[in-house]
């Protein structure tokens, strides 16, 4: 190939470099997760690393008593309710994990796991967080950001809660039961690497409460790879097509003004 076909060929690179970008952008978002069905009567994030797993429910208080068989005593609703302004400033809420976390219960490829509390909050449904990646549901479960509301009902709460699983294979097939109650539910779940999205939607659940997430990725290490190396090619690209562009102006007979003698 002479220099000047490829300087041409560098020029044409640089020109469809820009749609080539906008393609892995478009491909790099739709690896994102899709929002949580609004019809789910529970919602799950999953966020697995090489030797933890970490689970994250978001489900509206008034459907403890049917997952759980009973209320936690902090939730016990009074003659006027709930008492949430005392759930902010007074009486832990780690309680109530602790409390679902006994009634729960975690298997990793068939086999029972231990199955600890991490933490949980109490938000006023018309006052709903974000619940779709993992650092959404850090955020819900772990800070209060309610203001003083005073007395509730139960069924003017969500419940946002994080149990995690440590010293295990992330990559294992995961079933989680919430509760003690053979309640099956519609349910929503993300499924993370290390915060990187691997699938979403919705997932069965079987007649005794079990949810079956599903396994990890086989390759941890390639998570996100091909969507990075996509954008990084391109972007390589694009900066060859303009320092060909560049060159092609400087060497062009039409490029600047021209001088006769």
């Amino acid at each position: 190939m002479t220099l000047r076909k490829l300087v041409q060929f560098v020029v044409n690179s640089g020109r469809m470099s820009a749609a080539m970008l906008l393609a892995a952008a478009l491909l790099t978002a739709s690896q994102e997760p899709v929002a949580a069905s609004d019809d789910a009567d529970l919602r799950l994030i999953v966020n697995r690393t090489d030797d933890a797993i970490e689970v994250y429910v978001a489900f509206p208080a008034s459907l403890l008593p049917d997952q759980f068989g009973g209320i936690p005593p902090l939730l016990e609703p009074g003659a006027e309710g709930v008492d949430i302004d005392s759930l902010r400033v007074g009486d832990s809420t780690y309680s109530i994990v602790e409390w679902m976390t006994e009634r729960s219960a975690a298997r990793l490829d068939g086999l029972p796991v231990e199955l600890e509390p991490l933490s949980v909050m109490v938000h006023p449904t018309d006052l709903e967080m974000p619940f779709e990646t993992p650092p959404d549901a850090w955020n819900a479960t772990a800070v209060c950001t309610a203001p003083p509301v005073g007395m509730l009902p139960i069924d003017a709460l969500t419940v946002y809660s994080g149990f995690f699983l440590f010293r295990i294979d992330g990559t294992a097939a995961l079933s989680f039961r919430l509760g003690d109650t053979a309640a099956p539910r519609t349910v929503w779940a993300a499924d993370y690497w290390d915060w990187m999205p691997l699938r979403d939607g919705p997932v069965p659940v079987d007649d005794e409460g079990w949810i079956e997430i599903g396994e990890g990725p086989w390759a941890p290490a390639l998570v996100g790879a091909p969507q990075a190396l996509l954008v990084a090619a391109l972007a390589a690209l694009a900066i060859l097509g303009t320092v060909g562009a560049i060159v092609s102006r400087r060497g062009s007979p039409n490029a600047g003004p021209q001088k006769h003698a």
